[in-house]
């Protein structure tokens, strides 16, 4: 009897070990997220300051000043040029709620007649199901901007 009570213990306590780290992931992707947007925001600033003086582009600046990739900075740097454009979609991802590969999934279509709708949908659906319903939006009409096109996927 305690020999079943002890592995019960332990599958519970593996439980709730499980849902303490679950919430952890959720609240520390939500910051990732939020803090996100707020560098958006500040290249933003940056770059209508001018500041990247002496570099050839501003991802250029961004991919040494902060150690992103190439092709990181530039998607960072289009959608700081179209934050303007993306003011749903930039809430939600100020609220924790976006990625920056879902923003640049959604601003790859987004027009300003349609910016709320494709927002409710990257906010409602899994980041897949996002680029999914979104495909087809990109089979018939071109990106706004090539550095939004989504960089080849390469195993780890």
């Amino acid at each position: 009897m305690e020999l079943v009570e002890s592995v019960a213990n332990e599958a519970v306590a593996h439980e709730v070990e499980c849902d303490v780290l679950d919430a952890r992931v959720g609240v520390l992707a939500a910051q990732l997220h939020a803090l996100s947007a707020e560098l958006i925001d500040t290249i933003a600033e940056f770059d209508a300051l001018g500041g990247s003086k002496g570099f050839s582009s501003t991802a250029q600046w961004l991919s040494v000043r902060a150690g992103f990739t190439p092709g990181e900075a530039r998607r960072l740097c289009a959608l700081a040029r179209r934050r303007d454009e993306l003011p749903t979609l930039m809430g939600h991802a100020r609220a924790g709620q976006l990625s920056p590969g879902v923003l640049a999934t959604a601003a790859r279509v987004v027009t300003a007649d349609n910016e709320e709708r494709v927002a409710e949908i990257a906010a409602s659906c899994t980041p897949a199901q996002t680029a999914r319903v979104l495909s087809t939006y990109r089979g018939v009409t071109p990106p706004p901007d090539p550095d939004l096109a989504p960089e080849p996927e390469r195993d780890a």
